[in-house]
């Protein structure tokens, strides 16, 4: 949805600097890993993963902060609420055919 794709530079405060489209900082696991290789994430690698990327980003002053998760258990969205400062939040779910028509493309 973002068409982004390639990995990230690194700064030199050894800081990923997010890639960017349509004015949006964006960073992705699914820039990190081989887009074949079969990644089954649980637990504290799905904890480890989400803090890699709010503190290991240079993500500079941000106004909103989209986080697209998948389905679970809700441990990563209350991980990311203790994580960092929350003025709000707005939840979205999308219906399995607005997934299919994003992993079509």
């Amino acid at each position: 949805m973002m068409n982004l794709a390639g990995q990230p530079e690194v700064t030199k405060q050894n800081l990923m600097k997010p890639l960017e489209n349509y004015g949006i900082k964006c960073m992705s696991m699914g820039f990190l890993v081989d887009e074949k290789a079969a990644i089954v994430w649980r637990g504290l690698m799905v904890m480890s993963a989400v803090q890699k990327l709010l503190r290991q980003v240079a993500w500079g002053p941000l106004d909103y902060l989209v986080v697209d998760m998948p389905p679970g258990t809700g441990d990563v969205q209350l991980s990311i609420s203790q994580s960092i400062p929350v003025d709000g939040i707005l939840s979205l779910a999308l219906v399995h055919g607005m997934m299919r028509i994003q992993s079509s493309t």
